[in-house]
């Protein structure tokens, strides 16, 4: 019986006919070997004691854990004779965490049949090629996605604004550029946000405008 640290969960598909899809159902001829070779690896007579005799093997109250068993005699070793060699696993240990040979040499016929009936089939997993993407794919994607129309801007609303009691006239158009819509991002700085575009030109990545914006 496995120990509480070596339990893994493993969630497997129900083997139920009520609830079972048909491709996991199994047949009537599966189930009897299946029950076949559970009723041969019985171990309630599978030890023999000194007496020869058929008794119960891996008793859980005379089983422990190998990896303990062994860590604990390593440790003892260690500490007597720090020198010396770590020792191997007990073979009494190492007999019961290994597969009972006479058990399955019994269950032989019981393991052939029950493999003929439950083939392994190695399934192929096939590996999808990586696209590889460009910049042009990229800004034709991301002008068909928003549905931006350049020509949409130049018939904006003309803004004014008054420097030193002069009418300064500017189109929004000058304030959008190909790259901005594009990457996101500000490659110049306007009279309408200039905090903005000079904080979106330091923080752009795909180019340097550092030197730009400052001057």
């Amino acid at each position: 019986l496995p120990f509480a640290e070596d339990i893994r969960k493993y969630y497997f598909p129900t083997l139920d006919p009520t609830r079972a899809k048909k491709f996991n159902t199994p047949s009537l001829e599966q189930q009897k070997a299946a029950i076949k070779l559970v009723e041969s690896l019985d171990l309630m007579k599978a030890a023999i004691d000194s007496e020869g005799n058929r008794t119960e093997a891996l008793k859980p109250k005379h089983t422990f854990n190998p990896v303990l068993q062994h860590f604990y005699q390593c440790l003892q070793q260690r500490a007597l004779n720090p020198s010396t060699e770590l020792p191997q696993l007990d073979p009494i240990v190492e007999e019961y965490s290994m597969p009972n040979k006479i058990l399955f040499e019994v269950a032989g016929e019981e393991l052939n049949l029950f493999k003929q009936l439950f083939p392994l089939v190695k399934t192929e997993i096939q590996q999808k090629a990586e696209k590889r993407s460009f910049w042009a794919d990229l800004i034709q994607k991301n002008q068909a996605t928003t549905n931006i129309k350049l020509d949409s801007y130049e018939q904006n609303q003309i803004k004014r604004s008054r420097i030193d009691n002069k009418i300064v006239t500017t189109t929004t158009t000058n304030q959008i550029s190909i790259d901005k819509i594009i990457t996101g991002g500000a490659n110049v700085i306007g009279s309408i946000n200039p905090i903005q575009d000079f904080n979106e030109m330091l923080s752009r990545t795909d180019v340097d405008l550092v030197e730009k914006a400052i001057n």
